[in-house]
């Protein structure tokens, strides 16, 4: 059921970026499933603006830890238009001429090239290494236990956790950078997310639970 609501969107994204309509049913559905969803919100949270506009609609869509905020978004556009190499591809928006999706990808991409040479700088200057990390949940009436955070995208079937004992002691060793603070969930059974008892510190995750903060 999950992956066809995934697909839905997806589609509804690509019509929405080919005939720039969406109707205010279709964003309340998109909004619903990008609060259920973190991995669809990591993808698409940052349209949710031009998508409300087209729409003449409010989502009311919250953003999941780790994620830019509309205001941020806002500022740093305003900042990006005062630069030259940037002027001209955002006067292009405004006048329609370069397709949305297209011009907040390549928006994301110059963020990450920028953010990539500046971790690698300081990376270099700090000296940090990475390091091994054990996960661990004792939940015996779980079935599956998945480990879901920033590190992986909030990806939820990419850290899947073992029962090493056979009585629900589900355990993970993940490889994580040094000088780094990481915000993660437990996801149980493939639908319930468990801040991790055992970490010093937890933070409101947006969607009315907590997730926890590990700080290396």
């Amino acid at each position: 059921m999950e992956r066809s609501m995934c697909e839905m969107v997806n589609e509804l994204i690509l019509a929405w970026e080919r005939t720039g309509a969406l109707s205010s049913a279709n964003l309340k559905l998109l909004s619903e499933h990008l609060e259920q969803c973190r991995r669809c919100a990591s993808a698409y949270v940052a349209l949710m603006p031009l998508l409300r506009r087209d729409a003449g609609g409010s989502s009311g869509l919250r953003t999941p830890p780790g994620l830019l905020s509309e205001s941020f978004t806002e500022r740093l556009m305003g900042k990006l238009a005062g630069g030259s190499p940037f002027r001209a591809v955002l006067g292009a928006l405004r006048r329609g001429i370069v397709p949305r999706l297209r011009l907040v990808l390549a928006v994301v991409a110059i963020l990450l090239v920028v953010g990539g040479i500046l971790s690698w700088f300081r990376g270099i200057q700090l000296g940090r290494e990475d390091t091994l990390v054990r996960f661990e949940l004792v939940v015996p009436e779980a079935h599956s236990v998945t480990l879901v955070g920033d590190f992986c995208n909030w990806d939820p079937n990419q850290l899947v956790m073992k029962d090493v004992t056979g009585e629900g002691d589900w355990q993970i060793t993940i490889r994580l950078k040094k000088g780094q603070v990481y915000t993660y969930n437990f996801l149980m059974n493939g639908r319930q997310w468990i801040a991790d008892p055992n970490s010093l510190r937890q933070v409101d995750d947006g969607f009315g639970g907590k997730s926890s903060v590990l700080e290396l």
